[in-house]
């Protein structure tokens, strides 16, 4: 999780933008980029069995 500078729209793309040199070698792990603010974060991963949750709980955080 991170503060948002932007728009969630513009920081996603600034992400994506930023991570184009590694997709492209052609050997980078695929992945779905989320932007949450903190109070939908809390809601959604408070969710038992729903996707979002398990992602939050088992995947890989970066930052």
């Amino acid at each position: 999780m991170k503060d948002l500078k932007q728009s969630a729209v513009r920081e996603l793309m600034d992400i994506l933008k930023a991570w184009r040199p590694i997709r492209w070698r052609g050997s980078s792990v695929p992945f779905e980029l989320l932007i949450e603010t903190p109070a939908s974060h809390e809601r959604r991963a408070s969710q038992s069995g729903s996707f979002y949750a398990e992602a939050v709980r088992n995947g890989l955080r970066l930052a």
